[in-house]
């Protein structure tokens, strides 16, 4: 193995461990710092994988941006119980079954589509879209805004949606009406 997949592993495993310590924290505070923890994960993904600029992207903007104001809002608010105020780790989703079970049923699909289009056999040809990496700053654009167009645009009507949604559940928990 070589360095770079070895730094790659370590940096996943951390990466893994603070996603899941930011869904199962007991206190939301910790949930907000292991959400950042799992941020500089993802932009040291990046840049182990010669994507700098992404790398770069990541660290100003979630790091720099959504994590601050994360952290932000979360001191700012109003709660008087902080100690057990992550509305997850209330909902006790180890006793529920039905969420386990989805969870294990998605898990597998995503194992056996990996395992199945990552070993073509030898009819198969595995489809390239690209023959070269994006590395440039240009090329990340061309794929962003030509190929990948309609992904992008649903991801940003989908991050709308979830706004929308949380001033919505926000305006319900505020209004006494």
């Amino acid at each position: 193995m070589s360095f770079e997949q070895v730094l790659f592993i370590i940096v996943s495993l951390i990466l893994l461990a603070s996603a899941l310590g930011a869904v199962f924290a007991r206190r939301i505070m910790h949930s907000a710092l292991l959400a950042v923890a799992a941020f500089t994960g993802v932009g040291g993904i990046y840049a182990i994988l010669g994507s700098h600029f992404l790398a770069v992207a990541q660290v100003l903007i979630y790091i720099g941006a959504v994590a601050i104001v994360l952290l932000f809002a979360v001191m700012l608010s109003q709660q008087r119980e902080i100690s057990g105020s992550n509305p997850v780790r209330k909902q006790k989703l180890w006793k529920n079954w039905v969420t386990w079970a989805a969870f294990g049923v998605g898990l597998v699909m995503v194992l056996y589509f990996t395992v199945n289009l990552a070993t073509p056999t030898a009819s198969q040809e595995i489809p390239l879209i690209h023959t070269e990496p994006a590395t440039s700053l240009e090329g990340l654009s061309e794929l962003l805004f030509r190929e990948y167009l309609v992904p992008f645009e649903l991801v940003s009507l989908l991050l709308l949606l979830v706004v929308i949604g949380a001033v919505v559940i926000a305006r319900k928990e505020n209004d006494p009406q």
